[in-house]
């Protein structure tokens, strides 16, 4: 759930690549995004992966060097298959999950 990164003060900039179906995305939009600077990739399932690794293919774009955050095992499998380094899995397997992962990142980069 977004709200609960925004209540804990993250700056939460949700992108739309899946509803049912995967979603593609004009050039404008995924080069305004790839402007961006990201701290974290958070990735909630296995169809997510594909259709995000579809949408950089598509605009012959990488991850640059943003943290990858995966909620479970098969969705960080299918990260490693495309050859990305899970940073950080969610425990337990939800949002409060990710949020402890993101949070115990942070204290090991102040270390």
């Amino acid at each position: 759930n977004i709200y609960a990164f925004e209540r804990r003060g993250a700056n939460v900039f949700p992108v739309h690549i899946y509803y049912n179906k995967p979603q593609e995305h004009d050039n404008e939009t995924i080069s305004n995004l790839h402007l961006k600077q990201f701290d974290y990739l958070v990735f909630t399932s296995e169809s997510i992966v594909k259709a995000f690794q579809k949408n950089l293919n598509n605009h012959s774009l990488k991850v640059k060097k943003e943290k990858i955050i995966s909620i479970g095992p098969k969705t960080s499998k299918a990260l490693e298959e495309l050859g990305y380094k899970v940073d950080g899995l969610a425990n337990p397997y939800s949002s409060n999950g990710i949020i402890k992962a993101i949070k115990n990142l942070e204290e090991h980069a102040k270390t």
